[in-house]
Formats: C-alpha cells, sequence, structure tokens
C-alpha cells in the first residue's frame, strides 16, 4: 500500500503536513487533509469536554484542585493555538 503523498503533486507535500490548510476539491491530498482536520476538530472537542469534567470536580470541593486547575490550563492551552482558525466554535 502507498503511503500518503506518494501520489501527490509538489504542491500537496507542501501542505500536506498542515490539516488547516484549504486545497481544491480535486487535489489528491483533498481527503486525507479533510480527514486529518476532522481528527483535530475532534480532539478539540474533546478537550473541551475534559475541561467540563475539571471545573465540575473543582466545584465539588475535590482535593486534588490544583491538578485539575493545572490540566485545565494546559488543555486550553492546546486549544487556543487553534483559535485563530474557529476553535473557539468547534
Amino acid at each position: 500500500m502507498k503511503e500518503f503523498g506518494e501520489y501527490c503533486k509538489p504542491c500537496c507535500e507542501i501542505y500536506s503536513i498542515n490539516p488547516l490548510v484549504d486545497l481544491p476539491e480535486e487535489c489528491c491530498c483533498s481527503g486525507e487533509i479533510f480527514l486529518r482536520r476532522e481528527a483535530l476538530k475532534q480532539k478539540i472537542r474533546k478537550y473541551k469536554e475534559e475541561i467540563i469534567h475539571y471545573e465540575a470536580l473543582i466545584s465539588s470541593g475535590d482535593k486534588d484542585k490544583n491538578s485539575y486547575i493545572k490540566a485545565i490550563k494546559n488543555l486550553q492551552k492546546f486549544i487556543e493555538k487553534y483559535s485563530v482558525v474557529g476553535s473557539d466554535n468547534w
């Protein structure tokens, strides 16, 4: 089986690493890029759910409050990296 990128045109090879690049539909990489973009969106949605979970644990008075706050900050930092492309709405 061929690896991703073996059929790509030179223009695709430059951009195929970034799942947020907009390629034309006729590009041989557009399907793979779409799947990678959707996987990133799903990851960010999962992180947002984790933040809600940690916030609930904090509000319940759980003794590990500081570790939850640290985890929330790390998750938010990852999400914020993609805010320029709309992660706030994913």
